[in-house]
């Protein structure tokens, strides 16, 4: 049987007690993988694993593990002098110690098996053996040594550096670099056929040259003649159809193919190429109107933000919704940037003062303008400025009038983009 080892086991503890004879064990739950330590045993009870039971103490028993499955071990009984072998040894109580040990059987078997032999015999993989000896013995598979007092054998398969050697009548195969050298009969040097070689003084007939290092390829003419290439001369190849361009790429000439009509030429998103764009369509005037024609409750003194539900005048981009949050003009992404902001009131009874206020992102946000109107009896106010917004900001009008009252609002507000 053979003996197995590990650096790696864990000790465990009984999971119930066991008698003198029986030839299974439990260990603790989810220990026995641990207790073997990495080590796997073969089928047919060919291999073994030594643990102690209860060590170091009066009741300490050796016993030999032939199978694992689970936390269940199989064991042989009463070996190494504590018991009789494979027979019985020693009860064990539940929560014993159990543990991997190197015992006296070990080292006897180690010393014996390491004595000087005649011969000495390697088990194959699958079967037969191939025995080394120092006599010559018939046979299959055997190695003889040399008579000699010193000596290196060389393998038949093996890597090895000769020195000082003649080879009688060799047949070289293949060389090193898994190529296949054909040697001629007469003594002369090689040029490898995939090797970069420098000729001298050679003519070469009928060659046929695919290839030049730069990647351009050469046609060679049937008849005499002098072939010239011109550095910067582009393969026509390279154009396909009517109308394409040729642009250089990181590397060589590359093709760009035609656009489509309306289309213009741009540079791309990384300033690396050239590329088509089809030109926007978006209206050039960027802007929205919303108005309000409603009846509105006012507080004497107290500003009233001014809600523009009734449908807008116009909206580009979508900056108004009379539904949803109708109170404010939003500016939408990519349209940061200046804009002309417009605002007016008409009271339908006359109002002894008006003020109007424009503010950023709400309450606590930024007040951009406060535009006044403090006569008698005015129905009406209008008035504009600029600001600069960014993407996501967004506008509000309130109005202020001097009493409190619900009147009939006729209101507008509305802005238009100048440019970034």
């Amino acid at each position: 049987m053979t003996r197995q080892y590990s650096s790696t086991s864990n000790a465990t503890t009984l999971a119930s007690s066991i008698n003198s004879t029986v030839t299974t064990l439990t260990v603790a739950t989810g220990t026995g993988t641990a207790l073997m330590g990495g080590v796997t045993l073969a089928g047919g009870n060919v291999d073994i694993f030594t643990v102690a039971l209860d060590p170091d103490t009066i009741n300490e028993e050796i016993v030999y593990v032939t199978q694992v499955s689970g936390d269940t071990l199989t064991i042989s009984r009463g070996q190494a002098g504590t018991g009789t072998p494979a027979v019985s040894g020693i009860a064990h109580t539940s929560g014993a110690s159990i543990k991997h040990v190197l015992t006296s059987d070990d080292l006897i078997f180690f010393r014996n098996n390491a004595s000087p032999v005649a011969s000495f015999a390697f088990s194959g993989s699958t079967s037969g053996t191939t025995t080394v000896q120092a006599t010559a013995v018939a046979g299959t598979n055997t190695l003889t040594l040399p008579a000699t007092t010193n000596d290196t054998l060389v393998g038949k398969a093996t890597t090895d550096t000769l020195t000082n050697k003649t080879l009688t009548s060799p047949v070289i195969g293949t060389i090193s670099n898994t190529g296949t050298l054909t040697l001629p009969t007469s003594t002369d040097t090689l040029v490898g056929r995939a090797t970069t070689d420098t000729l001298t003084n050679k003519t070469l007939t009928t060659p046929v040259i695919a290839s030049i290092s730069n990647s351009g390829t050469i046609t060679v003419p049937t008849g005499t003649g002098t072939l010239a290439l011109t550095s910067g001369v582009i393969n026509n190849s390279l154009l396909t159809t009517a109308g394409d361009t040729i642009y250089r790429n990181a590397t060589v000439p590359a093709r760009l193919g035609i656009g489509t009509a309306g289309q213009v030429l741009t540079v791309n998103s990384g300033a690396t190429a050239p590329e088509w764009t089809t030109v926007s369509t978006s209206p050039i005037f960027v802007g929205c109107l919303a108005k309000c024609s409603t009846s509105i409750a006012f507080t004497a003194g107290t500003p009233r933000t001014i809600p523009f539900a009734t449908a807008d005048v116009f909206d580009t981009n979508g900056f108004h919704d009379p539904a949803t949050n109708n109170t404010r003009i939003t500016i939408p992404t990519g349209k940061t940037g200046y804009y002309l902001i417009t605002g007016s009131f008409f009271f339908y009874s006359g109002i002894e003062y008006q003020i109007m206020q424009f503010i950023k992102n709400g309450g606590s946000g930024q007040t951009l303008q406060t535009m006044k109107n403090l006569g008698s009896n005015n129905a009406s106010m209008t008035g504009s400025f600029t600001a600069y917004l960014t993407a996501g900001d967004y506008i509000e009008m309130t109005g202020q009038i001097n009493s409190t009252t619900t009147d009939t609002l006729d209101a507008q507000f509305g802005v238009a983009y100048l440019g970034a």
